[in-house]
């Protein structure tokens, strides 16, 4: 008998655990808060996807120093970027880059690496 109460009650946390996490998935406001707090991460993985699309050897990028300057929307990414030249040799270049972030969708706006 003690274990079917046990039982009961673990069930019992189990649903309203559910309930409320699925509760806040759809709430509007904590989704957009959401977004907003990742909105910087989701710039920064933008742009280093875009710095290593621009180089002779992407696979050799390491990326170091990564800020990104703004909180809102356009960011502005900026950081290091340590990667091989076309003859093998690593090289350091600064680069800059703007983006936009919607939800999860991003837009590089401009990108300069130099």
């Amino acid at each position: 008998m003690g274990c079917l109460v046990l039982l009961a009650i673990v069930i019992g946390v189990g649903a309203v655990a559910g309930i409320s996490s699925w509760a806040s998935n759809n709430d509007p406001a904590a989704k957009e808060k959401r977004e907003r707090e990742s909105a910087p991460y989701y710039a920064q993985s933008a742009c280093k996807t875009a710095v290593k699309e621009a180089l002779k050897s992407p696979t050799s990028a390491e990326f170091s120093d990564v800020q990104t300057g703004d909180t809102t929307s356009p960011f502005v990414v900026m950081g290091h970027v340590d990667a091989e030249n076309s003859f093998g040799a690593k090289l350091r270049n600064t680069f800059t880059c703007k983006v936009e972030v919607e939800g999860l969708s991003t837009r590089i706006v401009d990108l300069k690496i130099g």
